[in-house]
């Protein structure tokens, strides 16, 4: 890891005209990177409870249909329940 020289902040490192190069985002330093292999870029993607997969197991299928209210009761109580797993 690379820091500005100015004010201590990390250099991150970005693609210019074919090389790279580290760059501090707080003040604009600008270095070339030694060595382009101990570099990579990292998103990291944030999820919310709304993401994660409910498993359900050793249920059986429900062998009827249902109707339009109970369909938006059983909507309420989902957005609920995730709505109460985003809080913890």
């Amino acid at each position: 890891m690379s820091f500005c020289p100015n004010d201590g902040t990390l250099l991150m490192p970005k693609k210019e005209e074919g090389k790279s190069t580290l760059i501090c985002r707080k003040c604009g330093y600008k270095t070339d990177a030694a060595d382009t292999k101990k570099y990579r870029l990292v998103v990291k993607i944030p999820h919310t409870p709304k993401d994660k997969t409910i498993v359900v197991e050793g249920g059986e299928a429900k062998k009827y249909e249902i109707d339009e209210d109970e369909r938006e009761e059983l909507k309420r109580q989902a957005l609920e329940y995730y709505a109460e797993e985003g809080e913890t």
